[in-house]
C-alpha cells in the first residue's frame, strides 16, 4: 500500500482575516472576491503533492485560532463560517476585554497556534505524525515551531499576502519565510488566475449576504448596526487599502504603522564583500555559522537601507555558490568557505 503524506495546517485567524478582507475590498476596483476555502485545501493537496510526486496526500488537521470577544466575532461570524464550512476547525480563547490591545490578542493567538502545533505533533504515534505543515501566517514568532518541525524531518509551507491598509503595512516577516522550505504567495495565485486549479480559489464577492454594517476602528471591529435594520452588504467590514506594489512582495517584516517610502530600500547589488562583511558582523557558533536573519540586518545596517520584499536573502547567498557553505538545521545559516 503507497504511504499516505499527512499535513497539518494552522490558520492565524486575524492575519487571514485581514487578507479576506483586502480581497474583498481592496484589490480591484472592479472585482471583489473571496476566498473558497474548500478549493483552497484542495489547492494544497496538490500543491505539496506536486513536491512530493505524490497523489496520496491528506489533511487530517485543520485549524484556525482566533481570541474570543463578542462584539469583534459578530463583525467576522461570515469569515468563521466560511472557514468552519471547509473543515477548518476553530481554537478559540476568551478575552476580557476588546481594548485589551490588539498585541495582547495577537500574542495570545501566536502562542496558543504554536503550543496545539506541537501538543498535536508529539501527542500521536511516530507513524502518524505529519509529514508537511502549512501555515498561513506572517509573524516571526512562528520561526522556532518551523525550525523544531524540521528538526523532526518535517517540511513546512507559508501561505502570506504583503498589503498596506492606510499607514499601516501588513507583510510577512522576512525569517519566517527564509525559514520555511516553502511558501505560497497569494498575490501570485491571484494574478495567475489563467490556470483553472487556481482559478476555481477565488470567486467574486457575492452581494446577498445579509449582514449589519460593521467599521474598522483601531483594529477593533465595532457594531453600526441600524436599530431594527438589516443591510445588504459584502462579506466582511469595509476597510481602507491600498495595493503595496511590485516591489514590495516576498520576505518583509512585522506589521507596523510606518509610511511607505520606496527611497529607503536598496536595488543594487548585493556583493560577495558586502555579504562577508555582514557575516563577520554578526554573532557566530564555533563553526563560523551565522543566522541567515541576522545576516540580513547586519547587511541593511552597512547598506544604510532596507532589502525590498521580492530580494529573499538565502538565494541571494546561494547564488555565490561554494564561496559560502550553508545549513538549515537548527536555522539557516551560513559562513564564508575559506578559499
Amino acid at each position: 500500500m503507497d504511504y499516505v503524506y499527512k499535513v497539518a495546517l494552522h490558520i492565524d485567524s486575524n492575519y487571514a482575516y485581514h487578507v479576506a478582507g483586502y480581497l474583498a475590498h481592496g484589490l480591484l476596483p472592479d472585482e471583489k472576491i473571496t476566498i473558497n476555502w474548500k478549493r483552497f485545501l484542495s489547492y494544497l493537496t496538490g500543491y505539496i503533492g506536486d513536491i512530493l510526486r505524490s497523489e496520496n496526500v491528506v489533511i487530517p488537521e485543520k485549524f484556525y485560532y482566533t481570541g474570543s470577544f463578542v462584539s469583534a466575532d459578530m463583525a467576522r461570524q461570515a469569515y468563521f463560517h466560511e472557514l468552519e464550512s471547509a473543515g477548518i476547525n476553530r481554537v478559540s480563547f476568551p478575552l476580557r476585554s476588546a481594548n485589551a490591545g490588539q498585541g495582547l490578542k495577537e500574542d495570545a493567538v501566536d502562542t496558543t497556534l504554536v503550543f496545539n502545533a506541537t501538543k498535536n505533533f508529539y501527542s500521536v504515534p511516530k507513524d502518524d505524525r505529519i509529514d508537511f505543515l502549512v501555515l498561513f501566517a506572517g509573524d516571526s514568532d512562528f520561526v522556532p515551531l518551523i525550525n523544531g518541525l524540521k528538526q523532526e524531518g518535517v517540511k513546512t509551507v507559508v501561505v502570506y499576502y504583503d498589503f498596506v491598509n492606510g499607514d499601516t503595512i501588513t507583510k510577512a516577516a522576512q525569517n519566517l519565510l527564509e525559514t520555511a522550505d516553502h511558501v505560497i504567495n497569494m498575490e501570485s495565485l491571484v494574478k495567475d488566475r489563467v490556470n483553472e486549479e487556481v482559478k476555481a480559489i477565488f470567486e467574486r464577492s457575492p452581494r446577498d449576504y445579509i449582514s449589519t454594517e460593521y467599521r474598522a476602528a483601531g483594529g477593533d471591529y465595532q457594531s453600526q448596526s441600524r436599530p431594527q435594520t438589516f443591510v445588504q452588504e459584502e462579506r466582511y467590514p469595509r476597510l481602507s487599502f491600498r495595493d503595496i506594489g511590485t516591489y514590495s512582495r516576498g520576505p518583509v517584516l512585522r506589521k507596523r504603522t510606518l509610511p511607505f517610502d520606496e527611497s529607503v530600500y536598496y536595488y543594487g547589488e548585493v556583493t560577495e564583500s558586502m555579504l562577508i562583511n555582514a557575516i563577520n558582523a554578526c554573532k557566530q557558533d564555533e563553526e563560523g555559522y551565522a543566522l541567515v536573519a541576522e545576516v540580513g540586518k547586519a547587511l541593511e545596517d552597512i547598506l544604510g537601507k532596507k532589502l525590498p520584499g521580492n530580494r529573499k536573502l538565502k538565494s541571494i547567498i546561494t547564488s555565490y555558490g561554494s564561496r559560502f557553505e550553508t545549513k538549515d538545521a537548527p536555522a539557516f545559516s551560513v559562513r564564508v568557505q575559506e578559499n
